[in-house]
């Protein structure tokens, strides 16, 4: 697929089926497209099924895995998912500016029907995994439990 802006430029994007109906033609597809737009901006594009060549992404998505943390990184922003419990995000830096690390704590927060708090920070260790990535984007799923400090 190829995505156009209203020049008839070629946007950078990627699409990845999701589900095709019993003929073979696609009825779900993911599409990530990059396209600069100011705040409450309006434009039309235009999604043409032949392939074009691909301009290339100034900064591409890139994610690290290792045994404690996801690192997903652009050149610009840096964010560090932890594995192990404790704070969900270990640390993120903007544009040379760190804005959350060991100091800050990055939680998930429930409270159940008698008003009892539930934080992810608690829990711990998590199952986080990347389902979905490519230069423009990535998907983070990070999968456990809240506890109660009592």
């Amino acid at each position: 697929m190829t995505i156009r802006d209203a020049q008839g430029r070629v946007l950078p994007s990627a699409g990845r089926v999701l589900q095709r109906r019993s003929d073979g033609s696609i009825e779900w597809l993911r599409l990530d497209i990059l396209l600069a737009l100011k705040g409450q901006e309006q434009t039309s594009i235009w999604v043409e099924t032949q392939p074009a060549a691909q301009p290339a992404v100034g900064n591409p998505v890139t994610v690290r895995e290792t045994p404690e943390a996801v690192v997903l990184a652009n050149g610009l922003t840096e964010v560090v998912i932890g594995r192990n419990g404790g704070s969900l995000i270990q640390r993120l830096t903007v544009r040379g500016r760190t804005v959350v690390d060991e100091r800050h704590t990055v939680d998930l927060v429930t409270v159940d029907g008698g008003g009892k708090i539930h934080r992810a920070s608690l829990a711990g260790p998590w199952r986080v995994s990347v389902p979905h990535a490519n230069a423009l984007t990535a998907t983070v799923q990070i999968e456990g439990i809240h506890r109660a400090r009592d």
